[in-house]
């Protein structure tokens, strides 16, 4: 373990300058996109707010912009796929990205269960469709496609350059490892906006880092990472479809 905490510190010192502009940018791009740019949006456009593809369409537009933000700042003198830590491609990425993807998914559908039987003692039901469920059962196929793609292409590419590399690279200089990971970790559940989930995200973020720290490359992070959400889209459609629209 102290050779895992060595490299995930010291690899991030010779990008501290391009970590520290990504984080500047795409921490500036995250609070417009999601949370300014909605809110905005649900002002102006109220009734474009109650379809429900509108919802998905300005996230796959915020994940694009987060996106280009981050990778805009990031460029500097060193070469962006070096900086990302995206190099060469090695299929053991995908041997060992997918089963720990499946692995996740097992892991968090446990604490979920767990955190709803807690909530359910305090006297909060938990057990209700959250946003993304709801917007699924009112959706139409392409609307479905279009989360999907957003789901399980987009932001997986997205959010693991944002989270596992940018504000981790950023911060495991500064306060160490551990703290950095329970920071990004804790972000990436928040930024979701998902009471219902938070712990699962939480800890997906935290499995997705620790991969990313292991393998010191983002591929394996981001296969993890679409493989729960292929399973998430498979699942919604799957209730939609055969199920009824029941929970």
């Amino acid at each position: 373990m102290e050779k895992i905490i060595f490299n995930s510190e010291i690899r991030c010192l010779p990008y501290k300058e391009s970590l520290k502009r990504g984080f500047i940018g795409g921490g500036g791009a995250l609070l417009f996109f999601f949370l300014m740019l909605p809110l905005a949006l649900g002002a102006l456009l109220p009734r474009c707010v109650l379809i429900p593809e509108f919802p998905v369409a300005v996230s796959l537009f915020s994940q694009l912009g987060l996106g280009a933000a981050t990778l805009a700042f990031l460029y500097g003198g060193k070469p962006l796929p070096e900086v990302l830590e995206l190099g060469e491609w090695k299929m053991i990425y995908l041997k060992i990205g997918i089963p720990a993807g499946i692995l996740m998914i097992l892991l968090t559908a446990g604490v979920q269960a767990s955190y709803c039987e807690i909530a359910r003692a305090f006297g909060f039901d938990l057990d209700g469709l959250n946003q993304v469920e709801q917007m699924v059962l009112n959706m139409n196929a392409p609307g479905i496609v279009l989360l999907a793609v957003t789901a399980i292409l987009v932001a997986p590419v997205v959010e693991e350059i944002f989270f596992r590399r940018v504000l981790f690279g950023f911060m495991a200089p500064r306060i160490s490892w551990i703290p950095a990971l329970v920071v990004t970790s804790l972000a990436f559940g928040l930024i979701h906006a998902d009471l219902k989930n938070l712990p699962g995200l939480i800890m997906l973020g935290v499995g997705f880092q620790l991969m990313y720290v292991w393998q010191k490359s983002l591929y394996p992070a981001i296969i993890m990472h679409m493989t729960n959400n292929i399973f998430a889209i498979t699942a919604l459609v799957f209730m939609k479809y055969y199920l009824g629209g029941k929970a």
